[in-house]
């Protein structure tokens, strides 16, 4: 007489679930964190450059578009005030200027304006300043 075996046959598969359980909370983490980000406050459209260099990231953002809206570190202001902004910003946190200051302006943008936005970065003593490109 033959008794039934007490031993489950194993099941390879059934040591997957914990592994897929794992990647899938990965995934929806990197999406939220992903998705945490600050958002421009417009849309801004960088000449096209040749340069293979990239701009720094950290520091002070200053966008700029075509129709003469200004924002500085993510957050819109009056296009007159860029300057008052900065200095507010430095006097908040001296060590500031030692930061690269970005500037991603549109490639609409008439010189007049950026020129205007480059002489209040200088004034305020920002000297580390790039604009931002885009790639052809």
């Amino acid at each position: 007489m033959q008794f039934p075996s007490r031993h489950r046959q194993r099941d390879d598969d059934a040591s997957l679930i914990p592994l897929i359980n794992v990647v899938f909370l990965l995934l929806v983490f990197l999406m939220i964190a992903g998705a945490l980000a600050p958002a421009a406050p417009f849309r801004v459209d960088p000449p096209i450059s040749d340069g293979d260099r990239a701009a720094a990231r950290d520091g002070v953002v200053v966008l700029l578009d075509a129709g003469g809206r200004v924002a500085l570190n993510g957050r819109e202001i009056a296009a007159g005030d860029l300057r008052r902004a900065l200095e507010r910003a430095l006097a908040a946190n001296p060590d500031l200027d030692r930061d690269p200051v970005l500037v991603r302006a549109d490639r609409a943008l008439p010189f007049a304006r950026l020129e205007a936005a480059l002489r209040a970065l200088d004034d305020t003593g920002f000297l580390n300043v790039a604009l931002q490109t885009r790639r052809r």
